[in-house]
């Protein structure tokens, strides 16, 4: 008989099911291509467009965008809008590989428009990517130009936005009809991040930060009036990003928004005619107290390199060429011209403000220092950014993940270079030689050499030669504690501790079958004397030498006597050999059988390790 199970009893499964089923929902993938948006290669969840992917796209879901050309405007809204929505849930919108991917104006080509005229419709789309009522967002690795509003706009509106991230994108030549510049952030939008992008040659300021209040901002119309929900108290960070030649400010900050500026460099900026809204390097629109920055290098800026009560706030050690715009503000004359900055940021054609531009620091060279850029910024663990938002995040520059810090001037073991671009180290082995600047006194030039490291003991310390970490070695414990990775003990003198054949010969001299030693030096195995090249002392020698097994060291034991057994001998010696083999039988054995302990001891002794191994 089989029996039935009660209704209520049914239900309860099914309601406990369907909770089942939705907890083991993957996150997906969602690919954006123009030449494969059928997905015939294999591919699933396809799009021919990044906006009908960013549309699909839920908690948790990341979009890969394929090498292209999108003519596209993209709106992000409504994403991820439960209160109780967190990094798990972040939606990634990324470049499949860095610098392939170009969003520009949909029915446009990449050049300026020189068309200024208001229309209402065009304001109403601002930003050729737009993000509003929307939290955890990601944007990554994508080149934005030729937009005629904000290349990028994160809208403040009465819900805004929340835990915004622009990492490693290019922005340049955008805001043609509306000065709005490379990346325009509207009131609220708390604990946005804006890091290691390259933000050129923007018609407006490079970043313009607009605050909860209505009416004019430091560089132009605000682009709401409502009142805002900040959707927390986090400020919004700028680190590390490269923000060069654009037409007004490097960066506007309207009064009372909480900013962090750290690393960043802010460089020949206001290129544009006239005056209107500002052409320096930092802009402050009335009293902010909640403006902080840090290793900033402000330089080369067309009207000066701040306005406003810039330096009112919290900061230390940023650069500008005259270092007189405060107190702790570090004079730096050689930043005043691009060209002490950067190698070549016009690029290849030589041309500013094209998709070539590059701005990788200076290197040192015959007649000039290196970039007051390298070595110049701050770890921001130690501004406690940690608390913010992931370390991964400024351990990138433009170009790569987990590159930072390298250090170039051998004055500490951890530096930070300031902007989107961290200058390699031509020296192989962070471990054992590090990247240094020399000048020469008699003629002013300078280069760059590799030189021993000072911050690490061999002797004491383990180094690793990938990513430069320095932890503690630990002795006596190799074979235990890093069976492998354990290295030989430089203070340990190898081969002092040899005692000839203990084992099986109490006068340590010689094989126990020639005990009148009538055969002279023939059949030795072994002596107390540790620099003899005898098979017992060359097997105690074996046992300490790091990282060589048991085995072969008990296999380089066999042969090393029956290699003396079998050396030329005559007469009554001749009569010996025999008997000589026969205990190469016999010590062999016993060394495979019994010495395991004195393997073991013998590599803690010389042997040292590292336990984070």
């Amino acid at each position: 008989m089989v029996k039935k199970i009660p209704l209520s009893t049914r239900l309860i499964l099914t309601v406990a099911l369907s909770f089942q089923s939705i907890s083991l929902v993957q996150a997906a993938v969602l690919r954006v291509s123009q030449t494969d948006p059928a997905c015939s290669r294999g591919k699933s969840l396809c799009y021919p467009t990044i906006q009908a992917a960013v549309e699909a796209a839920r908690g948790g879901d990341s979009v890969e965008i394929e090498p292209g050309v999108y003519r596209e405007k993209i709106t992000i809204a409504s994403k991820n809008t439960s209160p109780a929505a967190g990094e798990d849930d972040r939606i990634v919108i990324a470049a499949v590989t860095p610098d392939t991917v170009t969003i520009v104006e949909p029915g446009q080509s990449d050049k300026p428009d020189d068309d200024k005229s208001p229309h209402a419709s065009d304001r109403e789309a601002r930003g050729l990517i737009m993000i509003h009522h929307s939290r955890y967002i990601t944007l990554r690795s994508l080149t934005i130009t030729g937009s005629k509003a904000a290349g990028i706009q994160l809208r403040g509106d009465q819900s805004g936005n929340l835990g915004i991230h622009l990492e490693r994108n290019r922005l340049f030549r955008n805001g043609s009809r509306f000065d709005e510049g490379g990346i325009l952030v509207g009131p609220g939008n708390s604990g946005t991040v804006i890091i290691n992008n390259l933000v050129y040659s923007n018609q407006g300021s490079g970043i313009r930060i607009e605050g909860p209040a209505a009416g004019p901002s430091v560089d132009g119309p605000s682009a709401s009036a409502k009142p805002q929900d900040d959707g927390g108290d986090e400020p919004i960070f700028l680190v590390e990003n490269t923000i060069h030649g654009n037409g007004w400010n490097g960066v506007a900050v309207d009064a009372s928004k909480p900013v962090m500026l750290v690393n960043n460099a802010i460089t020949a900026n206001g290129t544009a005619d006239a005056s209107e809204g500002g052409r320096v390097g930092v802009a402050l629109r009335g009293s902010n107290d909640g403006l902080s920055l840090y290793n900033n290098l402000i330089c080369g800026n067309r009207l000066g390199e701040t306005s406003g009560e810039v330096f009112a706030g919290q900061h230390a050690d940023n650069r500008t060429p005259l270092g007189t715009e405060a107190t702790g503000v570090l004079a730096t004359p050689e930043c005043a011209s691009s060209g002490g900055v950067y190698e070549a940021a016009a690029g290849l054609d030589g041309r500013p403000g094209t998709r070539d531009d590059d701005f990788k620091l200076l290197e040192a060279g015959t007649g000039h220092l290196p970039s007051p850029a390298i070595d110049r910024g701050v770890d921001p663990l130690a501004l406690g950014l940690d608390l913010h938002f992931d370390t991964a995040l400024y351990a990138a520059d433009y170009a790569a993940s987990n590159v930072r810090p390298v250090d170039k001037d051998i004055n500490r073991p951890e530096d930070y270079d300031v902007g989107a671009r961290e200058l390699p180290c031509g020296c192989t082995n962070v471990c054992f030689s590090q990247c240094s600047i020399r000048v020469d006194p008699a003629t002013g030039s300078s280069r760059e050499v590799c030189a021993p490291s000072p911050f690490w003991d061999p002797s004491t310390q383990c180094c690793d030669s990938t990513t430069g970490q320095v932890d503690e070695r630990h002795l006596g414990e190799a074979m235990t504690a890093c069976p492998d990775t354990r290295v030989q003990n430089p203070s340990f003198s190898l081969c002092d501790d040899t005692d000839g054949c203990s084992a099986g010969n109490p006068l340590n001299k010689q094989n126990p079958t020639d005990p009148a030693e009538i055969c002279g030096p023939h059949f030795r195995f072994g002596t107390l004397d540790p620099k003899e090249d005898l098979p017992c002392n060359n097997h105690d020698c074996c046992y300490e030498t790091c990282n060589r097994t048991k085995n072969e060291c008990d296999l380089a034991f066999n042969s090393d006597m029956l290699a003396v057994c079998n050396q030329p001998v005559s007469g009554f010696c001749a009569t010996l050999v025999p008997n000589c083999i026969g205990w190469t039988v016999s010590y062999f054995d016993g060394v495979v059988a019994f010495s395991g302990s004195a393997y073991t001891n013998g590599q803690n002794r010389s042997c040292q390790c590292c336990l984070n191994k």
